[in-house]
């Protein structure tokens, strides 16, 4: 396995995504953090590297953070264009950044919909379309489940198998994460490209408790941000036991 492995992560400041960076860290990736705010993503980069180092780029265990608003296309490929430049490959994109309301459908206004379809669908799509053309010109690694060039991982939702009241539009948003997971199989297993996605049910955190209360929800229901980001460690490092294109559904509470 190749020593110098580059993963890019969205919604890398807090919660799922800076466990899988956390996780990733440890696993010796260097990393692209992504997200809207700077100083969290520079909080994830200095837990990254445990603690040393203050700036945008960690002394010890490499980063970079970006920010990025991945509802707006230019700054989904700025992303990708200054992790590819920085670093020269990328092995692994997480896309993991997702926000949403939670209301009926007919509810919802136009704006809003929009946005819960761009944060949640056509940034990951958009991510992916950049990314791609960097994976298929590199090298391949000799890690995970065989010789690859890249693997793609999506943080969707079970909202895409059976959407809680409210849910309904994002559901859709996500089930467009899980589908292209397939089509890029297709297109591009043959090229050494492996996608997948992980669709957990409640998460604790800081999305889940802006929309669902803990009365509603006790902690005790909802898994930890570990938990989830170990499923998509899994698929990143080829253990996930999934074939190519696969989505792992994980539904059972685990609390860190």
């Amino acid at each position: 396995m190749r020593d110098d492995r580059v993963a890019i992560v969205t919604g890398a400041g807090s919660g799922i995504g800076r466990e899988i960076a956390v996780q990733l860290a440890s696993r010796g990736f260097r990393l692209v953090l992504a997200g809207r705010r700077p100083d969290p993503l520079r909080e994830t980069g200095r837990l990254c590297e445990g603690g040393v180092g203050g700036s945008d780029v960690g002394e010890g265990h490499q980063w970079i953070a970006v920010g990025t608003d991945v509802s707006k296309m230019e700054q989904v490929e700025r992303l990708v264009d200054t992790g590819a430049d920085r670093f020269g490959r990328i092995d692994a994109l997480i896309n993991n950044a997702g926000w949403t309301g939670i209301k009926p459908i007919e509810q919802h206004s136009p704006e809003e919909i929009r946005e819960i379809f761009e944060v949640n669908a056509l940034g990951t799509v958009w991510a992916i379309a950049r990314a791609l053309p960097v994976m298929l010109a590199q090298d391949p690694d000799g890690g995970g489940t065989g010789t690859e060039r890249g693997v793609i991982v999506n943080v969707s939702s079970m909202a895409t198998a059976d959407p809680f009241p409210g849910l309904s539009v994002y559901g859709s948003a996500k089930a467009s994460v899980e589908a292209i997971c397939l089509g890029i199989r297709n297109e591009h297993g043959d090229n050494l490209i492996r996608a997948h996605a992980v669709a957990p049910g409640a998460v604790e955190t800081g999305l889940l408790r802006s929309i669902v209360s803990e009365d509603s929800l006790p902690r005790a229901m909802a898994m930890s941000p570990e938990f989830v980001a170990e499923k998509v460690l899994e698929c990143v490092t080829g253990h996930s036991g999934l074939a190519n294109g696969e989505t792992v559904y994980v539904a059972e509470a685990r609390m860190g």
